[in-house]
């Protein structure tokens, strides 16, 4: 009768620790719910992620190739379309991330929506280059760390004597910063 006690008190001490395992493996990492769900709603978010982003390096590489041109002509259209495309993004992403994440990257693409933002207000072509270094640097930031999650392609340059990078969709160095006066001023990083 004097091992009884001990045997339930081991059984009964097992059960308390391992309980809270077992539960937190079934309900999966969130306290509700399953991975199943969360991998749903993970793989939706990515495809909508994916689909804005291609829409941001798409008119980015517009906005470059523009202002490379001493041109203003695409600049506000496209700027602003990118702030509107990573904002619908971010109201969507909210709306359907049930678990209130505010990750690193989502903090950096709305960066990226306010740098777009300022620089679709801008009227002439040196105040909206400076804006066009700003929303440079965050997408520079964002294809560094993510840019692997796309298909897009993207080749990132520095230009040493306006100190800003910039990203273009293809090789052939076209500086955006200097334009037509200096046009290969440039060099390429990655």
């Amino acid at each position: 009768m004097k091992r009884m006690p001990k045997f339930s008190t081991i059984i009964l001490v097992a059960s308390v620790i391992l309980f809270p395992f077992s539960g937190w493996a079934e309900m999966g990492h969130h306290g509700g719910g399953s991975h199943g769900d969360h991998g749903e709603h993970h793989h939706m978010e990515t495809d909508g992620h994916r689909r804005v982003m291609e829409e941001v390096y798409g008119g980015y590489f517009a906005i470059q190739a523009s202002l490379a041109e001493s041109s203003m002509e695409k600049v506000p259209t496209r700027a602003q379309s990118i702030a509107e495309e990573i904002e619908r993004f971010r109201d969507e992403s909210v709306e359907t991330d049930g678990h209130g994440h505010r990750d690193e990257m989502h903090a950096l693409v709305t960066e990226m929506g306010t740098a777009a933002g300022a620089l679709a207000k801008q009227k002439d072509i040196t105040s909206a280059r400076k804006k066009f270094g700003t929303l440079s640097e965050k997408l520079a930031e964002y294809h560094k760390n993510h840019g692997r999650d796309h298909s897009t392609k993207a080749h990132v340059f520095v230009c040493d004597m306006a100190k800003q990078v910039w990203l273009q969709d293809s090789e052939e160095l076209r500086n955006p910063y200097f334009g037509s006066s200096m046009l290969k001023c440039g060099r390429k990083m990655q």
